[in-house]
């Protein structure tokens, strides 16, 4: 796995802004987006098939502008689901992994 550096130097490579300014939007966006992680649980409860797809369009859209391959992915497997209203286990199990995915990142840039 590659360092923080290396990797944040990466990605603002690939986005093309410059590194603090990457590492700048990554912490605006882990500290705006967590209630949006954790409403994930509660719609999935209720069944809110809609607000699961706004969400995962929304979060889908974030993480694949900021190169965060493997949420990107989560999100958009949640997206489709969500929008064809299929596989509640599926999406309760992408759920758990965005989080927990989301949970590492977050770590990751607090420090």
């Amino acid at each position: 796995m590659m360092n923080k550096e290396r990797l944040i130097e990466t990605k603002s490579q690939e986005v093309g802004i410059s590194p603090e300014a990457y590492m700048r939007i990554v912490k605006i966006t882990v500290m705006s987006r967590a209630s949006d992680i954790q409403d994930l649980e509660h719609l999935l409860a209720v069944r809110d098939f809609a607000k699961i797809h706004s969400i995962a369009h929304m979060l889908k859209g974030i993480f694949g502008n900021l190169r965060l391959t493997e949420l990107f992915e989560l999100s958009q497997e949640m997206d489709e689901l969500a929008k064809k209203q299929e596989d509640l286990l599926r999406m309760k199990e992408l759920s758990e992994k965005i989080r927990e995915s989301f949970e590492m990142l977050k770590k990751e840039f607090e420090e």
